[in-house]
């Protein structure tokens, strides 16, 4: 199997400049559609990294709301959070719809509900 590769070689402001191979540059400045390829290339890989990067941070903010609901840790927030996908969904959710997630208790789905309404 016998893949290309190739790298981005940036200028000092941070802009492709060039491309790099085993064979060495490839020189796309002169060449438009190329460099206009490499650089939606480059925008969608730095958009896609960003939007993990938030992902990950939202749901580290999401896993840490729920820890600090009583007998909940990170593996039942996870667990949680992989089951009903969104904090709305936890919300929404029934004693009997909390307690058939891997690893939860009627206890800890009692404390789950009771957090999130706190006068039913």
């Amino acid at each position: 199997l016998s893949i290309p590769c190739f790298g981005m070689v940036k200028d000092e402001h941070h802009k492709t400049r060039t491309l790099l191979s085993f064979d060495g540059e490839i020189a796309i400045a002169n060449q438009q559609r190329i460099f206009t390829f490499i650089y939606k290339i480059q925008e969608e890989v730095h958009r896609y990294a960003l939007k993990q990067m938030d992902t990950k941070r939202r749901a580290g903010q999401l896993d840490s709301s729920l820890e600090k609901i009583r007998g909940i840790g990170k593996a039942k927030a996870k667990s949680l959070l992989q089951h009903f996908r969104t904090l709305a969904a936890i919300q929404a959710a029934g004693i009997e719809e909390l307690s058939a997630v891997k690893g939860l208790s009627i206890t800890d789905a009692k404390a789950i509900f009771d957090t999130f309404h706190p006068h039913e």
